[in-house]
């Protein structure tokens, strides 16, 4: 399971996984698509205009498809897709932009090249990985190899899908086109404006860059490498998404860029300097736990409620002319003291990082550029359609994720299913999160769950213990120690657990045994899997398919009416690669069913991934995972209604909604018909 974003310490951090610096350029001799896979590519004949940015010369892609299967883990491979292009009679086009999608139906997403051929040489781009799209990939990022001409005149573009490993999947590519110089830029910082969190610093520039594509902004990601005057100059906006260390030229260069007229939002900052541009202060810093926030005063097109979970703030408190643009929800559900996002006449500040790129997250981005720079002010946010929705009795249960036994979304949680029984298709199951079982010493007393027992049966809501069974990731750093020391670990992987070590299963199977008796309706395992890293293996698959089968017989002899169910990877091959053979779990009876995690903004791409699963499985022992404001996915009412009505149609047992926030009931209708 991939929770939401819950930082809980003030300075995290994420490392992301680096490209290797891939071997050959355009023209290395690499299979090209064509002699694996049958052509099907046709251009269509007409241009495709962005509403902000104005596009140049080059035709839009009729869903030019690019199929890749690599084998090798270890041996440099590729495939390309060509794309003709006529030659651009634009002036100063500054970026590159590609729309596509990238699915892989099993293992790593591949990484990605662009390549423009121009004159009697090539411009190649290496995009960061995983590549995000919309793609923009600024000109100046193109770097020559032979004697090319400009960019701008380029006749041919190359998209090179490159291996990270076994996989297979398919590039879709919607369209091609130049774009005009963006007005917005994201800072990437690197080490030295976020000093060893580099990793997790680019992670908040790609959230940001993703939530500002929803919102239609055209921006650049810039390097901090390049905050001269020069190049601040050519963006009327400048985001800082996460930059903890800025020096003191640098801050004096942002000083610079404000007083000469632009504008600047910052996340998370604790710079008197930056401070002072925003006619606020910072902090003090709050550990407080927090879901969501909500604008101050909003007009009637506004968003509600902006999910985003934390225990760390830094909250900006404004000084006259600024105020405050939003606050974070307080315990009862409702807007409390804590500035969430301050609003001054040079720009914005906010309490935390970039929040997921939900629909109300964007429009909140559109509207802060709206006030700041001018542009458009963005459109009415949909709101949920009754007759969109199925009816209750068309998923019979209705289950959600929630991330620890602190109710979500009121101070209590009689209060919190009292919120739910007022939607229409509430969840009538919660998988509760509980320490990880691999260290009985850190279970949760049964004592402990007979007041959220007694309020969740008197609501008519079953709970599951929600477990991580494989992963100790989320144990203490003393218990994670000692079950490494007593080897009870996968070599090289410290955090997780060998699931052939029999001291392993005794200690799950000793702190599960107590939940098993104390009442609670079933028991949800999660990473009961492999590590991404490692490689499929059939001794490793077996291992795991043991642990379920021992797990399951003595859990079933304690109560026989415990219900035993899993949250997997969403589609069978997928969770082949992680040696997750959930389809065998169902049809030995080791499970009574499995949610496999569907989590996408597309319905499209929700009812493949079903296919998938239904083709695996009975209908009626899949309860799929459905986003609500998952890191991967943050889909609109509409998206979230099309998800479910799928899941109807097709007769599952339900759907599982992650995760229980206030995210969700604006996504649920308020009545039904």
């Amino acid at each position: 399971m991939t929770s939401s974003d819950t930082l809980s310490s003030r300075l995290p951090s994420a490392a992301s996984s680096p490209v290797p610096v891939l071997p050959g350029g355009p023209c290395a001799a690499r299979p090209r698509p064509s002699s694996r896979f049958p052509s099907r590519l046709s251009l269509s004949c007409f241009l495709l205009f962005s509403l902000f940015t104005f596009l140049f010369s080059l035709p839009s892609l009729a869903a030019r498809s690019l199929p890749y299967h690599f084998q090798s883990a270890t041996e440099p491979d590729r495939v390309l897709l060509d794309l003709p292009l006529p030659a651009s009679t634009a002036a100063n086009p500054a970026a590159f932009v590609i729309d596509a999608d990238l699915d892989a139906s099993e293992g790593p997403l591949p990484a990605l090249t662009v390549h423009l051929h121009s004159g009697d040489g090539w411009l190649s781009a290496q995009p960061p990985y995983p590549p995000a799209f919309p793609l923009r990939i600024p000109l100046s990022a193109f770097a020559p190899e032979g004697h090319p001409g400009p960019a701008a005149r380029a006749t041919e573009a190359r998209v090179s899908l490159w291996n990270r490993g076994p996989a297979q999947g398919l590039l879709t590519v919607r369209s091609a086109v130049f774009a005009a110089p963006a007005s917005i830029a994201v800072l990437r910082s690197s080490d030295e404006t976020a000093h060893g969190e580099a990793g997790f610093a680019d992670a908040m520039a790609q959230r940001l860059s993703a939530t500002l594509d929803r919102a239609n902004l055209a921006h650049d990601l810039i390097p901090d490498d390049d905050l001269s005057e020069d190049a601040l100059s050519r963006y009327a906006l400048l985001f800082l998404p996460y930059a903890s260390t800025l020096t003191p030229p640098q801050l004096a260069k942002i000083r610079s860029y404000v007083s000469d007229g632009g504008k600047l939002v910052t996340f998370y900052q604790s710079a008197p300097g930056l401070a002072s541009l925003l006619s606020c202060t910072f902090g003090p810093y709050l550990e407080t736990p927090v879901t969501a926030f909500q604008l101050a005063a909003p007009p009637a097109d506004a968003p509600l409620v902006i999910p985003h979970a934390t225990t760390s703030l830094l909250p900006p408190h404004p000084k006259a002319p600024a105020t405050t643009l939003a606050r974070w929800l307080d315990a009862s559900g409702r807007p409390g003291d804590i500035p969430a996002v301050v609003l001054a006449p040079d720009g914005a500040a906010f309490a935390h990082v970039p929040p997921l790129p939900s629909p109300a997250a964007a429009h909140l981005m559109a509207l802060i550029a709206s006030r700041l720079i001018g542009t458009p002010a963005p459109a009415p946010l949909a709101a949920a359609d009754p007759a969109d929705y199925p009816a209750p009795a068309d998923l019979p249960r209705r289950a959600a994720w929630c991330s620890s036994l602190t109710p979500p979304l009121r101070p209590s949680w009689r209060q919190t299913f009292e919120t739910l029984s007022g939607l229409p298709l509430a969840p009538n199951a919660l998988y509760v999160l509980l320490p990880c079982p691999a260290a009985p010493s850190s279970a949760v007393p049964p004592r402990e769950l007979a007041p959220l027992l007694s309020d969740a049966s008197r609501a008519g809501v079953a709970i599951h213990a929600w477990v991580h069974l494989l992963s100790i990731d989320t144990l203490s750093p003393a218990l994670r120690h000692r079950i490494e020391s007593e080897r009870r670990t996968l070599p090289g992987h410290p955090t997780w657990l060998d699931p052939a070590n029999p001291k392993n299963k005794q200690a799950i199977l000793d702190a599960l045994l107590p939940l098993a008796k104390s009442g609670i309706a079933g028991i949800h395992f999660d990473y009961v899997r492999s590590p991404d890293d490692l490689p499929a293996d059939p001794d490793t698959a077996a291992a795991i398919t043991d642990l379920i089968r021992s797990l399951a017989d003595s859990l079933r002899s304690a109560n026989p009416s415990l219900i035993l169910s899993a949250a997997v990877y969403p589609t069978p091959q997928t969770a082949h690669s992680r040696n997750q053979d959930w389809p065998q779990w169902i049809a030995d009876g080791l499970l009574d069913n499995v949610s496999p995690m569907i989590y996408a903004n597309d319905p499209a791409t929700f009812r493949t991934s079903l296919d998938a699963c239904l083709a695996a499985v009975p209908a009626d022992k899949l309860i799929p995972g459905v986003a609500v404001a998952a890191d991967e996915a943050q889909p609109t009412p509409d998206s979230f209604a099309a998800q479910l009505r799928h899941l109807a149609a097709t007769h599952v047992l339900g759907a599982a909604y992650f995760p229980l926030s206030p995210a969700l009931p604006p996504l649920l209708p308020s009545a039904h018909p």
